[in-house]
């Protein structure tokens, strides 16, 4: 009698352990992942300082883009770093990307893209994305080393991607609205923060570049003067790109559930 009295506690108590089990798992899961992640923010960062120094140091003292400089001696494999830099950039942006299926009620990708077609500045910030990606075409046109085709490349990938986050998070509200998670919190920050960064840095060597006509086009000088008039314009224009960039992620900082697009907060 006593040992069938027992039966149905132990039934609970095996199902109690194998409940325990799962949700260990599933945390063991959620920590692995956002240590992952952070990991991944952090090289992020990491390399752009490191594709900031090298890219800043070849414009002051040789006046040329990063790829082409050949004095620079601070650290090695620059160029390696660059690229390895922009791969971890495109890899968390199609994290974002990917990430959205997991908001409650997100509309979809399609859908999002549609409805913010309907707007003005969804054009503009197109039409920007195509002049920035020009500019790249003309370099790899140009350009005869393949590391140089490889990082131009790199950066039309980034550009695309980039706006694509854009559309797609315009008005995805912040977690920190939603039931309190400090390491979704602190995930979502940091991730504005970076992109925040990459992008004004962009906008200020690209701008800088425009400026002293420091273009990435191989013989640049040599070149007609229509194609370097182009280059010129094109190049300034894929630092408006940057801008407006960093604009919106510096916004939505701040103003999340707004529709930034139909405000022109881009």
């Amino acid at each position: 009698m006593s040992d069938q009295q027992l039966l149905p506690s132990d039934q609970n108590s095996g199902e109690y352990v194998a409940n325990s089990r799962s949700f260990s798992r599933q945390v063991c899961f959620k920590v692995v992942v956002m240590l992952s992640y952070f990991l991944l923010l952090a090289w992020r960062f990491i390399s752009l300082l490191l594709y900031s120094i090298h890219a800043t140091s070849c414009f002051f003292q040789e006046k040329v883009a990063s790829y082409r400089c050949k004095n620079f001696t601070t650290f090695s494999y620059a160029n390696g770093l660059e690229i390895s830099w922009q791969v971890t950039s495109f890899i968390n942006t199609l994290i974002v990307i990917l990430v959205l299926v997991t908001v409650p009620s997100y509309e979809g990708y399609l859908s999002t893209l549609r409805n913010n077609s309907r707007h003005a500045r969804f054009w503009s910030l197109f039409a920007q994305l195509i002049v920035a990606v020009s500019y790249n075409i003309i370099v790899i046109c140009t350009e005869t080393l393949g590391i140089s085709k490889v990082i131009e490349v790199m950066f039309i990938l980034g550009e695309i991607s980039t706006t694509l986050v854009v559309y797609l998070w315009n008005t995805v509200p912040s977690p920190w609205r939603e039931p309190r998670d400090p390491a979704k919190n602190l995930a979502y920050t940091l991730t504005l923060v970076v992109f925040i960064l990459e992008n004004l840095y962009l906008f200020v060597l690209t701008s800088t570049q425009a400026a002293f006509q420091v273009t990435g086009v191989n013989n640049f000088r040599q070149t007609p003067s229509t194609l370097q008039a182009i280059t010129i314009v094109v190049n300034a224009g894929e630092a408006t790109f940057y801008y407006a960039m960093m604009k919106f992620f510096w916004n939505k900082w701040f103003d999340d559930r707004r529709n930034l697009l139909i405000n022109d907060n881009v």
